[in-house]
């Protein structure tokens, strides 16, 4: 699934279908881990 950082209030978010977060058992609260591979002309990060 692809997705866009969005801004949220003040802050930024990555928002994700509900079936996605269904699928991944995923609910409030839940814990997640990010990391950066590419960035589209850039370089690794």
């Amino acid at each position: 699934m692809k997705t866009r950082v969005q801004q949220w209030g003040n802050s930024l978010a990555l928002r994700i279908l509900k079936s996605f977060a269904i699928e991944a058992g995923l609910h409030e609260d839940s814990p997640v881990d990010l990391f950066l591979s590419r960035i589209k002309g850039g370089e690794d990060l």
